[in-house]
């Protein structure tokens, strides 16, 4: 998440870690579901 100051200037950016952190509701359950990584694919047909 961007966090910009009074003048639209972006001046660091929080991430789901940093909130999984500090127990907000359901950032834990989200950065678990995120982190998993998808099935690649073998297919051989290319993207």
């Amino acid at each position: 998440i961007p966090v910009i100051n009074a003048d639209k200037m972006l001046v660091g950016v929080v991430s789901l870690g940093d909130l999984s952190t500090k127990h907000a509701p359901g950032a834990a359950e989200t950065l678990e579901e995120v982190s998993t990584p998808s099935a690649p694919d073998r297919s051989g047909k290319g993207s």
